[in-house]
Formats: structure tokens, sequence, C-alpha cells
């Protein structure tokens, strides 16, 4: 392979990654579009919660716990509370 050729290819391999369109980027999304995913995490739970130790000790302490997730949204921003 002769010189020209070799400068022709070292040309096109140095400028093909920036010739690619804009249009193959992906659309921004919105934070409300990006944390849909979440939205199955969002309302009241409940749970009961107990120490860690042995089980066989016969102690039954436990607890009960309530738990509110819901979103907040300021402008473009998001966030859960």
């Amino acid at each position: 392979m002769d010189r020209a050729a070799k400068f022709a290819i070292f040309l096109l391999l140095a400028f093909l990654p920036h010739s690619a369109p804009a249009a193959d980027k992906p659309p921004q999304r919105t934070a409300r579009e990006a944390l849909k995913p979440f939205n199955d995490l969002i309302g009241s739970w409940r749970a009961v919660g107990s120490p860690e130790g042995n089980p066989l000790t016969g102690r039954k302490v436990t607890w009960q716990e309530t738990i509110r997730w819901e979103w907040q949204f300021k402008d473009n921003d998001a966030w859960l509370k």
C-alpha cells in the first residue's frame, strides 16, 4: 500500500466518527419521563420491623412502620419526597 492510500485511509478514519448526523442522538427526556419507571413505588407502604438476632429466643419484638412516597416537581426538576 502506498503512502497516498494510507493517508486517505487515515483521513477517512479520523473524520468518520464526526460525520454521524445529529438526528442519531436520542432525544433529551424530561425529569417526569425519566422517572416513569419508578411510579410503582409511589404511595403508602406498611411494613413490620424486628431487630436482628436469634429468632429462637422466644422474644417477639416487632414494630409497624408506615412510609409514604410522592413526587415533587418544580420547573424541570423532580424528586421523591
